[in-house]
Parts: structure tokens; sequence; C-alpha cells
């Protein structure tokens, strides 16, 4: 009876862990391919989901497109207004092109103001439609910064994947 309840204890005590241990995994699977800031996909995790979608296209020709955005006059937003407006400006951009793409679209902080989406099934010029409609919805949407409204833009650039070069040439 007593190695009974004792195996009990035991095997508690390894679901437990086990369960806590899972957890702490899935974090920090998410931190490490989460940007902190945005709370975007990262660029490591960006390069994951290319991989995926070359992959797609090799074996079902699935056609995808890449957009890179830069956010237009960031060093001088960020003079003016300090680190922290400019960090406002990171997060609403993010969120407002995560809501603005479809649910099989990825997008990511590239690095800096830099962003990168991935549109995936699409082939050039319905992206170069994507984009410009993003870049729309960004520009109708103004940051309230110390009571000012600030007008952000972007300079986006679109290519499709041709399936004869390496990823890399696409970005």
């Amino acid at each position: 009876l007593v190695i009974a309840a004792l195996a009990y204890v035991f095997r508690q005590a390894a679901t437990t862990t086990e369960s806590v241990l899972t957890q702490a995994n899935l974090a920090l699977e998410r931190q490490a391919n989460t940007d902190p800031l945005t709370g975007l996909s990262n660029r490591r995790q960006m390069h994951e989901e290319i991989a995926l979608a070359v992959g797609d296209h090799r074996t079902q020709q699935s056609a995808f497109s890449i957009v890179i955005a830069d956010i237009d006059d960031f060093k001088a937003l960020n003079d003016y207004y300090g680190h922290e407006a400019g960090d406002l400006v990171l997060i609403q951009v993010g969120r407002t092109m995560r809501a603005s793409l479809r649910d099989q679209d990825r997008v990511a902080r590239w690095g800096g103001e830099e962003f990168m989406i991935l549109l995936a099934g699409t082939r050039l010029p319905e992206a170069k439609v994507a984009a410009e409609r993003l870049l729309a919805q960004i520009a109708a949407r103004p940051i309230d910064i110390d009571g000012q409204h600030l007008a952000v833009t972007l300079t986006m650039g679109v290519a499709e994947f041709d399936g004869e070069t390496d990823p890399s040439a696409c970005i």
C-alpha cells in the first residue's frame, strides 16, 4: 500500500513537472519567435514561414509574394518626438498590418522600422493591390502623439517568389 501511494505521488509530481516544463517551453518558443515591442513575428520566425511557403511552392506550385515596408522618415520622427513616440508608431503600424491581412498571410517586424509581409497564395499583381490597400489604411489612421495627429506613411517593395531563385533574392 505504501509503495502504491508513493508511486501515485511520484506520478502526480512527474505529471505536474511535465506540464510546467511544457508551458515554459511554449513561453520560450513564443519569446524566441516574437518581437517584444509589437507582438508580431520576428525575423527568425519569418524565415521559417518563408521556408514553409517555398516548400508549398515546390510541392503544390502555390504562389506567394513578399512585401517589405519601411516607415518613412522614422529617424526624424524619433528625433523630434522621442523614442516612446517611435515605439507607439511601430506598435500601431504593426497592429494595422495584422488587422488588414488575411489569416493565411504573415507579418513580421523585420528590423528597426521595417516590416515584412508574406502574402500566401498571392501573385504579384494581387500583391501590389494588397500593398496599395495597406498603404492607404495606414495613412488613414493618424497616430495621436502629444495631442498631435501624426499621419504615418510607408514605402513598400513587392516581389513574387519565382521558384527559381533562393528566397533571399526575392527579399
